[in-house]
């Protein structure tokens, strides 16, 4: 181990340097629900729970915006320990993370040399690796410990495979080995379902790198590992799992295919433009961006792994990798988020191999030859511009990650189309009651989803309550073309007509309300109000009392019939309703400005003024008008 000492203190530095400004980081986006919220990780009693599909069934039920949560025990009892050490401080649960990407290094780097037995290519592979701008999602977001989980324990299973294989005979074969390598690839499964990519790569490996006379036996010994993987998914059946989120033609589920291979390679290739919510890879034709580029690539990635067959086992293993971890993530079948950069950890094991392999074949292209520069310099220094490149942008981007609003606000920015970013923006700025900002948020939602109820409710009450009265009502008979059974939304829409005075919409949407919840009150009585307008007292008399009836307090409902008594011209009859609903509230400042004005129209000044003084008592929008009144009135008042 001490040969190994200086490469790995240079790959510990690299893959903790790095990430240090991602520390103060806070929990983000699904943290919330998965993490801060759940409360069944804050007893260690419930850790033989997490592994029982009644665990992911009462998650399934309590839904707590929890999307996602596939059978992942192991990751549940690694946030109840993690709960357990830290509480809920983020600088704990993002050091956790950084330790284990660093140890997740130095296995890289250890494959890596059973692959090229030189130190150096093995020191290119695990730094690559270590300072990759797609690893900041894996590592900075605390949910996504599942991939940091499952790939340690996918290769340190492979790792403690090989060793296994090293013995002469397999008769001299250490069995705990072979035993912890299994037990270590069920524990991989149980954190992510993407381990299942180790059979085929171990396959792989002994039909290129194992000697022909023992290769009979390493391909018997996988057999119980592809035994173990149809054992999981079995088990798997009893958990809840999520529907797609779209239904998609076979046409159009092979472009995504396509798009989202090509996005995983691209971004492995460039890392630029990162984003946590990628435009969509779904595409009606062939010709879009999004599956053209995918098809090049997937083009590219085969052609090479036929021309690396014969020449190169290293490439070819390394291609290899990259394709067959590919597959998983390639929305073979519809996954929520279409494309998460957390799923590339695995499949950028295989690009930085075979970017190890290109560099450490360079020097052999002088083929005896003395070059200018030396090769073996050139690739050391152009690895190293390579990893100062990924560095850098991998500390911006943890930037980015700093917190929700300016990871939502970099998402908006780089991907004007997601419903998500403009939804978690809007959600801010109004949580920091910051609505003239939440505002466009929200309309960009209903553009890119007209049907969104939350966003159209939302985009409705804003506008209301910023006095933008023609844009709310668009917003609510959008939302009720959607969905013309809510009554919620039918009672707003009304009380924006009623607003604008435009009382027969306003009647329309009242009477479509209580279609749909008849024993409202509240609409019952607002429809009497609207009769009063109208001219039309009995019918709004009987709406009040049948809002009494369903509970309408007795002090509204004699205002209420004081209203219709004032409009039919009815004042004394007002005044004794006004006093029925002032016995059984007295404080109500309405009742008592609209006995003032009863008793103005009677010529009583004397009272008028005695209510209006009540109404300046008792404060409120009322006061100002009722001082201005009472101005008025004590003159006369003298006289």
């Amino acid at each position: 181990m001490r040969e190994h000492s200086v490469p790995l203190i240079l790959i510990v530095v690299i893959a903790g340097g790095i990430f240090l400004n991602a520390l103060h980081s806070e929990f983000i986006w699904d943290d919330n629900p998965v993490i801060v919220e759940n409360d069944h990780i804050r007893d260690l009693r419930n850790a033989f729970y997490f592994f029982t599909p009644e665990y992911w069934q009462v998650l399934y039920v309590e839904d707590r915006g929890m999307r996602g949560r596939v059978y992942r025990p192991l990751v549940e009892l690694s946030f109840a320990v993690e709960y357990a050490v830290w509480g809920l401080n983020p600088l704990g649960w993002h050091i956790t993370s950084l330790v284990w990407h660093a140890l997740n290094c130095v296995l890289v780097y250890f494959f890596a040399h059973r692959i090229f037995a030189d130190k150096r290519a093995a020191t290119f592979c695990a730094v690559l690796f270590a300072a990759h701008p797609i690893h900041v999602e894996a590592v900075v977001w605390a949910k996504a410990r599942s991939e940091l989980l499952a790939f340690m324990l996918m290769l340190s299973s492979a790792l403690l495979y090989l060793r296994y294989l090293d013995a002469p005979s397999r008769a001299r074969r250490p069995d705990w080995l072979y035993l912890s390598s299994l037990a270590l690839f069920a524990l991989a499964l149980v954190s992510k379902a993407s381990a299942i990519v180790l059979p085929p790569l171990l396959l792989l490996y002994v039909w290129r790198f194992v000697p022909r006379a023992t290769r009979r036996g390493a391909l018997g010994a996988l057999l119980p590992f592809v035994g173990m993987v149809g054992a999981f998914f079995a088990f798997r059946s009893f958990t809840p799992t999520m529907a797609p989120t779209m239904q998609l033609d076979p046409y159009q589920h092979l472009l995504s295919i396509l798009g989202t291979v090509g996005t995983y390679l691209r971004l492995l290739l460039l890392p630029l433009g990162l984003c946590l919510h990628h435009r969509s890879p779904v595409a009606y034709s062939l010709w879009a961006p999004e599956p053209l580029i995918g098809l090049a690539l997937s083009l590219v990635l085969l052609g090479a792994i036929g021309l690396a067959f014969r020449r190169s086992n290293i490439a070819f293993f390394a291609l290899a990798w990259l394709l067959i971890s590919i597959v998983p993530i390639s929305n073979l079948k519809l996954l929520p988020r279409l494309i998460g950069e957390v799923r590339a950890y695995g499949p950028s094991m295989g690009f930085c191999l075979l970017l190890a392999a290109l560099l450490h074949g360079l020097p052999s292209l002088s083929r005896g030859r003395s070059p200018i520069v030396s090769l073996d310099r050139m690739a050391i220094g152009l690895c190293a511009f390579i990893v100062a490149a990924y560095s850098g942008l991998t500390v911006a981007r943890n930037v980015e990650w700093r917190d929700n609003f300016t990871l939502w606000q970099d998402t908006v920015i780089k991907n004007p189309g997601s419903l998500d970013a403009h939804r978690n923006m809007a959600r801010i700025y109004m949580e920091r009651e910051q609505r003239e900002a939440a505002l466009p948020h929200l309309r960009h939602a209903v553009d890119i989803y007209p049907e969104y109820t939350w966003a159209l409710e939302q985009l409705a009450r804003l506008c209301t309550e910023a006095g933008l009265d023609e844009e709310a009502i668009a917003a609510y008979e959008m939302l009720l073309r959607y969905h013309p059974d809510d009554a919620h939304a039918h009672l707003a829409l009304a009380e924006q007509y009623f607003k604008g005075n435009r009382l027969v919409e306003a009647e329309d949407h009242l009477k479509a309300a209580l279609r749909h919840h008849p024993e409202s009150a509240a609409t019952h009585q607002r429809l009497g109000y609207v009769y009063v307008l109208q001219e039309r007292y009995d019918e709004a008399s009987a709406e009040f009392r049948r809002a009494a009836e369903l509970g309408l307090d007795e002090a509204a409902l004699h205002h209420a019939l004081g209203t219709v008594s004032t409009s039919m011209g009815r004042n004394e009859a007002a005044v004794a309703e006004f006093r029925q609903a002032l016995r059984a509230e007295p404080d109500r400042v309405q009742t008592w400005a609209a006995m003032a004005e009863c008793y103005e129209k009677l010529g009583n000044a004397e009272e008028a003024v005695r209510c209006y003084n009540k109404c300046v008592e008792l404060g409120g929008p009322l006061a100002e008008m009722a001082q201005s009144r009472l101005e008025q009135l004590r003159p006369h008042e003298q006289d």
